[in-house]
């Protein structure tokens, strides 16, 4: 596994110039552009530029008065003598860069991406410029005129920029973009304003002030966007980078640092001897887009080359907001899906699974495969939900060959976190599925004779059916797998369950007291799974749940009786139910959520959902929700050890 791992670590990098010339190629038409950009990134990474420490600045909104040119400057002293100098400058919409009252040239803008797949969006990339014969000893300065756009009567944009100063004794001083760069809110028509009054500069009598940060600790930066929403805010697009900013750790010899298997010692979870606690995201599309498989792909990316690189970016900015694993759902999809890669090329379909497993080990992200072993193989089959129950069935049989040639592929590989054996099967058990919608002719390959629109009473799982497949299925994979820890999926049993399991095929829903709602979730969870899932939404009316409880009492109820058994609780899906993210940029009740199952104790969270636009209204990223993100670093940092 490891011995595979550094040459497909360097694929890695063949993949992201791969894409990213594409791109630049189809929307631009200039070949060279691409080849251009990537020797740019290589002399800025020999020049010893490090832009995960440049912060995204722009002029602060009180001192906004719409200009279409927003001109920066930042005054450096140099003491000692330099060998070299070097500035990487990047911006929203194109800058002029100046040194010292010079003029360098103008940075524009280059398109790496359709703005027809990504409406409202302007991927930028930058430039690298050799200074040595500009910088002096003594006082020297920076200067940037930024051209924007003016929106609503404000200027919109952003300037990224990195100085470096390559000293003599072999020292290396980086001047980045932050703070303490003076920006000035209107157009200066002057020649003079590149310098300071007291360097020989005009002014003109305008206002200097100090620049606001729009995006502080930007990490492995080639392009970034300005999105067309509310406010301002900017998002990583792809990256060559790691955290040291050294391109050649991206080389064929590198070994993942990633190590050990996460235990479970009681109710907890164990690292290498510690405590092991740890928030993560659900991608559920991230294999299955990044492959080009995904059902949706035409109607959210366009086409399979920008779903990959959306993976990418998905990946990258959990990486930057020390997100510790990814849960997402890890068989073929609908039987057409199925068909496009699975059954038409096997080995591809590992290849690139293989990719996406390094692409996160390289980001030090654990991973939560959900193997689909209820609801992932009747239907391609052409059989009855029941046939799994049956070991000479198809159904029983392509599961198994999919769940064997899975687990035993990653068995050794520590990027695993745990398996998972499927989403969500208890709240369909003892819900009688005779006359309900199945899957269309859509989600069957052209001429399938096993298209399902309706199902029937065999495609029912009762509660002990849906404990005896939890139970096979588990031991299965522990055959296969003695490493890692096996979960179940689940959300919890519905708040009707007593009645369902009483009365089925008939349908009674008698709303449980919340000791029966409890008990039966218990018994759901079942030995020898390891880790006890819940999935979690909220705030939700109380009278919803068992006992009119409000909604985190409700999940603390379960929590606390896991606990008892004891076993660790992994809350496989944690989201704003109403109001969702999108209308709760503070994401109040989440925050909130967390903090309380901190101290209940609870070993793994998972967000739903990270870089999903089939949800708008849920989905996450790096910059929509920073109150949520910081502190899931600060989580993560404690407890997950990043």
């Amino acid at each position: 596994m490891f011995a595979r791992a550094g040459r497909s670590t360097l694929l890695f990098v063949m993949i992201l110039l791969t894409m990213l010339a594409c791109c630049a190629t189809a929307v631009s038409g200039e070949g060279s552009g691409l080849r251009e950009q990537s020797e740019i990134l290589l002399r800025s990474h020999d020049a010893g530029m490090r832009l995960e420490e440049a912060d995204l600045v722009w002029v602060p909104q009180s001192e906004n008065s719409g200009s279409l040119f927003v001109p920066f400057r930042k005054q450096f002293t140099v003491d000692e003598p330099i060998v070299s100098a070097g500035v990487f400058v990047a911006a929203d919409r194109g800058v002029t860069v100046y040194v010292n009252g010079t003029q360098l040239g103008f940075v524009k803008q280059k398109l790496l991406v359709s703005m027809n797949d990504y409406p409202g969006v302007r991927w930028m990339a930058g430039e690298y410029f050799d200074i040595t014969e500009l910088v002096r000893e003594g006082q020297n300065t920076f200067g940037a005129r930024v051209a924007s756009t003016v929106v609503g009567g404000k200027s919109e944009g952003g300037l990224l920029a990195q100085i470096v100063l390559h000293g003599a004794d072999g020292s290396v001083t980086r001047i980045s973009s932050d703070g303490s760069f003076d920006v000035c809110g209107s157009n200066i028509f002057t020649t003079g304003w590149t310098l300071p009054p007291d360097m020989g500069g005009d002014d003109a009598g305008q206002t200097w002030v100090k620049a606001s940060v729009y995006a502080p600790g930007w990490e492995r930066i080639i392009a970034f966007g300005r999105r067309a929403s509310g406010e301002v805010d900017y998002t990583l697009i792809t990256s060559l980078w790691k955290d040291t900013g050294n391109v050649t750790t991206l080389d064929a010899s590198e070994e993942s640092t990633m190590d050990g298997f996460v235990t479970a010692d009681g109710a907890k979870l164990m690292l290498n001897g510690k405590e092991y606690r740890a928030i993560g995201v659900n991608v559920p599309h991230l294999h299955s887009a990044y492959n080009g498989t995904w059902h949706h792909i035409s109607q959210i990316y366009g086409n399979a080359e920008n779903a990959k690189e959306a993976m990418v970016a998905a990946i990258i900015d959990a990486h930057r907001n020390k997100v510790a694993f990814i849960r997402f759902f890890a068989n073929p999809g609908y039987p057409v899906d199925a068909e496009k890669l699975y059954f038409k090329d096997r080995d591809e379909y590992w290849r690139q699974m293989d990719e996406v497993f390094d692409l996160c080990r390289a980001h030090n992200i654990r991973l939560i495969p959900c193997l689909g072993v209820v609801s992932g193989w009747f239907y391609i089959c052409g059989e009855p939900k029941q046939a799994l129950l049956d070991p000479n069935s198809k159904t029983y049989n392509a599961t198994y060959n999919y769940v064997e040639e899975f687990v035993t592929r990653y068995k050794d590989d520590p990027v695993v976190l745990m398996w998972e054996l499927e989403n969500e099967a208890f709240l369909a058990a003892d819900v009688n599925m005779q006359g309900r919608p199945g899957l269309g002719a859509g989600q069957f390959p052209a001429g399938s004779p096993y298209v399902k629109p309706t199902l029937t009473l065999e495609d029912s799982l009762t509660f002990d059916m849906t404990l005896q497949v939890y139970k096979e299925w588990t031991s299965i994979i522990k055959s296969l797998d003695p490493n890692h820890l096996v979960t179940s999926g689940d959300a919890h049993v519905r708040d009707t369950s007593e009645s369902l399991r009483r009365y089925f095929p008939g349908q009674v829903w008698i709303l449980d007291s919340l000791d029966q709602h409890v008990a039966n979730y218990i018994e759901s969870q079942t030995e020898p799974l390891d880790v006890f899932s819940i999935h979690a939404y909220g705030p939700q009316p109380s009278a919803r749940w068992p006992g009119h409880v409000s909604t985190t009492d409700y999940y603390t109820s379960l929590v606390r009786a896991a606990h008892s058994k004891p076993a660790p609780v992994f809350i496989g899906e944690l989201g704003n139910g109403g109001p969702s993210f999108g209308e709760d940029p503070e994401a109040a009740w989440t925050r909130s959520f967390i903090d309380a199952m901190e101290q209940e104790g609870v070993s793994l969270m998972a967000l739903w959902v990270w870089h999903f636009p089939w949800q708008p209204m849920n989905t996450l990223d790096g910059f929509s929700h920073p109150k949520l993100m910081q502190q899931v670093k600060e989580f993560n940092e404690k407890y997950a050890g990043y």
